[in-house]
Protein backbone atom coordinates (compact mmCIF):
# COMPACT_ATOMS: atom_id res chain seq x y z
CA UNK A 1 0.00 0.00 0.00
CA UNK A 2 1.07 3.58 -0.47
CA UNK A 3 1.99 5.44 2.68
CA UNK A 4 -0.73 7.71 4.01
CA UNK A 5 -0.85 10.97 2.11
CA UNK A 6 1.21 9.72 -0.84
CA UNK A 7 0.17 8.63 -4.28
CA UNK A 8 1.72 6.18 -6.70
CA UNK A 9 3.81 7.30 -9.66
CA UNK A 10 1.10 6.17 -12.08
CA UNK A 11 -1.50 8.39 -10.45
CA UNK A 12 0.86 11.36 -10.72
CA UNK A 13 1.58 10.47 -14.35
CA UNK A 14 -2.12 10.19 -15.18
CA UNK A 15 -2.70 13.62 -13.64
CA UNK A 16 0.25 15.04 -15.64
CA UNK A 17 -1.16 13.68 -18.90
CA UNK A 18 -4.28 15.78 -18.45
CA UNK A 19 -2.01 18.83 -18.32
CA UNK A 20 -0.57 17.95 -21.75
CA UNK A 21 -4.02 18.10 -23.35
CA UNK A 22 -4.82 14.41 -23.88
CA UNK A 23 -8.57 14.67 -24.31
CA UNK A 24 -10.32 11.50 -23.24
CA UNK A 25 -13.81 11.07 -21.89
CA UNK A 26 -13.31 10.35 -18.23
CA UNK A 27 -13.39 12.17 -15.00
CA UNK A 28 -9.93 12.39 -13.48
CA UNK A 29 -11.17 11.00 -10.17
CA UNK A 30 -12.48 7.90 -11.92
CA UNK A 31 -9.11 7.17 -13.53
CA UNK A 32 -7.20 7.87 -10.33
CA UNK A 33 -9.46 5.48 -8.39
CA UNK A 34 -8.96 2.83 -11.05
CA UNK A 35 -5.20 3.31 -11.06
CA UNK A 36 -5.16 3.11 -7.28
CA UNK A 37 -7.14 -0.13 -7.36
CA UNK A 38 -4.71 -1.69 -9.84
CA UNK A 39 -1.63 -0.45 -8.04
CA UNK A 40 -1.63 -2.06 -4.63
CA UNK A 41 2.08 -1.44 -4.31
CA UNK A 42 4.56 0.68 -6.23
CA UNK A 43 7.10 -2.14 -6.23
CA UNK A 44 5.79 -3.55 -9.51
CA UNK A 45 6.40 -0.36 -11.46
CA UNK A 46 8.77 1.70 -9.35
CA UNK A 47 11.42 3.23 -11.58
CA UNK A 48 13.76 6.15 -11.50
CA UNK A 49 12.00 9.45 -11.98
CA UNK A 50 12.64 11.28 -15.26
CA UNK A 51 15.36 13.93 -15.37
CA UNK A 52 13.01 16.81 -16.19
CA UNK A 53 12.56 19.21 -13.29
CA UNK A 54 11.30 22.32 -15.06
CA UNK A 55 13.66 24.72 -13.26
CA UNK A 56 15.64 26.47 -15.99
CA UNK A 57 14.67 26.61 -19.66
CA UNK A 58 17.27 25.71 -22.20
CA UNK A 59 17.48 28.12 -25.12
CA UNK A 60 17.84 26.65 -28.61
CA UNK A 61 19.19 28.05 -31.80
CA UNK A 62 17.15 27.11 -34.86
CA UNK A 63 19.83 24.60 -35.86
CA UNK A 64 19.86 23.01 -32.37
CA UNK A 65 16.06 22.80 -32.26
CA UNK A 66 15.92 21.08 -35.66
CA UNK A 67 18.63 18.66 -34.56
CA UNK A 68 16.69 17.88 -31.36
CA UNK A 69 13.59 17.45 -33.50
CA UNK A 70 15.32 14.65 -35.43
CA UNK A 71 15.44 12.68 -32.15
CA UNK A 72 12.00 13.81 -30.95
CA UNK A 73 10.05 13.05 -34.14
CA UNK A 74 10.01 9.22 -33.65
CA UNK A 75 9.04 9.72 -30.02
CA UNK A 76 6.10 11.90 -31.09
CA UNK A 77 5.09 9.27 -33.65
CA UNK A 78 4.87 6.68 -30.87
CA UNK A 79 2.95 9.12 -28.66
CA UNK A 80 0.43 9.68 -31.45
CA UNK A 81 0.09 5.91 -31.94
CA UNK A 82 -0.58 5.35 -28.23
CA UNK A 83 -3.01 8.27 -28.15
CA UNK A 84 -4.95 6.87 -31.11
CA UNK A 85 -5.03 3.43 -29.49
CA UNK A 86 -6.36 4.80 -26.21
CA UNK A 87 -9.05 6.83 -27.96
CA UNK A 88 -9.97 4.06 -30.42
CA UNK A 89 -10.45 1.61 -27.56
CA UNK A 90 -12.46 4.09 -25.55
CA UNK A 91 -15.79 2.26 -25.89
CA UNK A 92 -14.54 -1.05 -24.52
CA UNK A 93 -11.92 0.27 -22.07
CA UNK A 94 -13.67 3.04 -20.18
CA UNK A 95 -16.46 0.84 -18.77
CA UNK A 96 -13.64 -1.38 -17.49
CA UNK A 97 -12.07 1.68 -15.88
CA UNK A 98 -15.32 2.46 -14.09
CA UNK A 99 -15.71 -1.16 -12.99
CA UNK A 100 -12.07 -1.47 -11.92
CA UNK A 101 -12.46 1.53 -9.67
CA UNK A 102 -14.85 -0.46 -7.54
CA UNK A 103 -13.59 -4.04 -7.68
CA UNK A 104 -9.80 -4.07 -7.49
CA UNK A 105 -8.84 -3.89 -11.17
CA UNK A 106 -8.77 -6.17 -14.19
CA UNK A 107 -6.53 -7.04 -17.17
CA UNK A 108 -8.10 -4.40 -19.43
CA UNK A 109 -7.36 -1.72 -16.86
CA UNK A 110 -3.80 -2.99 -16.45
CA UNK A 111 -3.22 -2.63 -20.21
CA UNK A 112 -4.60 0.91 -20.14
CA UNK A 113 -2.39 1.82 -17.19
CA UNK A 114 0.62 0.44 -19.10
CA UNK A 115 -0.27 2.65 -22.10
CA UNK A 116 -0.49 5.72 -19.87
CA UNK A 117 2.80 4.78 -18.23
CA UNK A 118 4.53 4.46 -21.63
CA UNK A 119 2.97 7.73 -22.78
CA UNK A 120 4.30 9.50 -19.70
CA UNK A 121 7.82 8.12 -20.22
CA UNK A 122 7.83 9.27 -23.84
CA UNK A 123 6.61 12.73 -22.87
CA UNK A 124 9.41 13.02 -20.36
CA UNK A 125 11.97 12.08 -23.01
CA UNK A 126 10.75 15.12 -24.96
CA UNK A 127 10.87 17.32 -21.86
CA UNK A 128 14.36 16.02 -21.03
CA UNK A 129 15.48 17.20 -24.48
CA UNK A 130 14.38 20.74 -23.54
CA UNK A 131 11.21 21.00 -25.63
CA UNK A 132 7.86 21.99 -24.15
CA UNK A 133 4.84 19.83 -24.91
CA UNK A 134 1.92 22.16 -25.62
CA UNK A 135 -0.70 19.71 -26.93
CA UNK A 136 -0.59 15.94 -27.34
CA UNK A 137 -3.58 15.81 -29.70
CA UNK A 138 -1.91 17.91 -32.38
CA UNK A 139 1.65 17.00 -31.42
CA UNK A 140 2.48 20.64 -30.72
CA UNK A 141 5.93 21.44 -29.28
CA UNK A 142 7.75 24.65 -28.47
CA UNK A 143 11.50 25.10 -28.18
CA UNK A 144 12.53 28.11 -26.07
CA UNK A 145 14.82 30.49 -27.95
CA UNK A 146 16.14 34.02 -27.62
CA UNK A 147 15.34 36.74 -30.14
CA UNK A 148 16.54 40.32 -29.65
CA UNK A 149 17.14 39.67 -25.95
CA UNK A 150 13.74 38.20 -25.16
CA UNK A 151 12.40 34.68 -24.91
CA UNK A 152 10.33 33.35 -27.82
CA UNK A 153 9.35 29.88 -28.96
CA UNK A 154 10.41 27.95 -32.03
CA UNK A 155 7.20 26.09 -32.83
CA UNK A 156 6.72 22.64 -34.36
CA UNK A 157 3.57 20.64 -35.01
CA UNK A 158 3.47 16.90 -35.68
CA UNK A 159 3.56 16.33 -39.44
CA UNK A 160 5.72 19.35 -40.24
CA UNK A 161 9.13 18.48 -41.72
CA UNK A 162 11.18 21.05 -39.83
CA UNK A 163 10.64 23.98 -37.54
CA UNK A 164 9.05 26.48 -39.87
CA UNK A 165 7.47 28.89 -37.36
CA UNK A 166 8.20 30.86 -34.23
CA UNK A 167 6.02 32.96 -31.95
CA UNK A 168 6.17 35.31 -28.99
CA UNK A 169 5.65 33.58 -25.65
CA UNK A 170 2.29 35.26 -25.06
CA UNK A 171 1.06 34.93 -28.66
CA UNK A 172 0.80 31.14 -28.67
CA UNK A 173 0.01 28.99 -31.70
CA UNK A 174 -2.29 31.63 -33.19
CA UNK A 175 0.64 34.05 -33.33
CA UNK A 176 2.96 31.78 -35.30
CA UNK A 177 5.18 33.61 -37.76
CA UNK A 178 7.31 32.20 -40.58
CA UNK A 179 10.80 31.20 -39.42
CA UNK A 180 12.26 33.52 -42.08
CA UNK A 181 11.24 36.44 -39.85
CA UNK A 182 13.09 34.98 -36.88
Amino acid sequence: MHPAGSECNLKRRARRLTLYGLHLRYTPGMLFKAVASVCLSCEGHAQAEPKYNGDMPRYFTLEEANKALDAIRPIMEEIQSIRISIIANHPDKWPAVEKAAGNGGNPTMSKLVNQFDRLDKLLHRILDAGAQVKDINSGLLDFPAMRNGREVYLCWKYGEDRIAFWHEVEAGFAGRQPIETF
